[in-house]
């Protein structure tokens, strides 16, 4: 066979290989997503590895007869494809999973929970697939901001998973979307999680409570157990002051709002 048809073939054996190995480290968590320089390194590690199986390729390819050359071809993938035929079982188990979660509210609110249990990295496909669908965020801040929460998940447990949920809820509520309010404090959401100022979905709910369906979510967020005997750093006139929610609801002058409040 002509040498140029045998490169471009060891070059497509590798690539396929390179991409078999690099899917089953994304499925199964094993590039580290928290530290960049760690995942550079890792990426830069399997190609530099998948780079001297495609010198094999090509040098036997040059070199050795056909008899061979297909003997040491069938050792080199082999010995490439081992962790991928290892992580088989894993990965199929991941894909079953994910095919039958649809996306609906109740599905997806499921790969919160196995997500949790489990620390599977595809679970973060679907999770970002419904906070794209409620909030409508580009790709960029999907990988950005989310992905930041993902990783803090990952390395802190359930605590940091219930806060983070809790931060997507402030989102729901400033993107005006009860739905996804609903959605995430069924899934476990702490519901008095802070932001980076110290406020919490019950605050920016009062602060922007104008209408009956503000008045709803409030009830809703406070049947889920939302503080209401906080207060918040306020600027008034450029001086600094704590407000409690009470006055905060008086301040639109909404009377269902302020009821709900100071109800016992």
């Amino acid at each position: 066979m002509n040498k140029a048809i045998l490169i471009i073939l060891a070059i497509f054996l590798a690539f396929i290989i390179f991409m078999a190995n690099m899917y089953r480290l994304d499925e199964t968590g094993g590039i580290p997503s928290g530290d960049p320089v760690s995942a550079f390194l890792k990426i830069a590690g399997v190609m530099l590895l998948h780079g001297m199986l495609l010198f094999v390729l090509i040098l036997t390819a040059i070199k050795l007869p056909g008899g061979k050359m297909i003997l040491v071809w069938s050792l080199a993938a082999a010995i490439y494809m081992t962790p991928v035929f290892l992580s088989l079982p894993k990965l199929i188990r991941i894909q079953a999973e994910r095919v039958a979660t649809p996306k609906s509210n109740e599905q997806l609110k499921n790969s919160f929970r196995v997500a949790l249990e489990h620390r599977w990295t595809g679970y973060r496909k679907d999770i970002k697939a419904f906070l794209e669908e409620f909030c409508d965020l580009s790709s960029d801040r999907l990988y950005g901001y989310y992905d930041e929460q993902f990783n803090y998940v990952e390395e802190h447990g359930e605590t940091a998973c219930k806060k983070a949920l809790g931060l997507w809820l402030i989102d729901m509520i400033d993107r005006k979307l009860p739905e996804g309010v609903e959605y995430l404090l069924a899934a476990g959401a702490d519901v008095n999680a802070k932001d980076e100022y110290q406020r919490d979905a019950l605050f920016y709910v009062v602060v922007s409570g104008i209408s009956s369906d503000d008045v709803h979510l409030a009830r809703l967020l406070m049947e889920y157990g939302a503080d209401t005997g906080g207060e918040y750093k306020m600027t008034t006139s450029g001086e600094e002051c704590y407000e409690t929610l009470v006055a905060l609801a008086q301040r639109n002058r909404n009377s269902e709002m302020i009821e709900l409040l100071t109800r016992k």
